[in-house]
């Protein structure tokens, strides 16, 4: 579930560097939705520390990529 929901992040990170930033709405939300959802589903098994710091460096970085995906699009800004 983090990775898939990294994977919908990193997708709308692209669609915003390509220039579609509103089309990337949709990843985005769905990462975001994903996110939440696999600290719960972690909770009713047995968490663990390495999952914990996965999920915590995974948005890290996607919330990293998104500012970056906007100086790509438009780097004279």
């Amino acid at each position: 579930m983090t990775f898939l929901g990294f994977g919908f992040g990193l997708l709308a990170a692209l669609m915003i560097a390509l220039g579609w930033p509103a089309a990337a709405i949709l990843p985005l939300l769905a990462g975001r939705a994903l996110d939440g959802i696999d600290g719960a589903l972690a909770r009713l098994t047995r968490t663990s520390d390495r999952g914990a710091f996965l999920d915590i460096g995974l948005d890290f970085v996607f919330y990293a990529t998104i500012p970056l995906a906007f100086a790509v699009a438009d780097p004279a800004a």
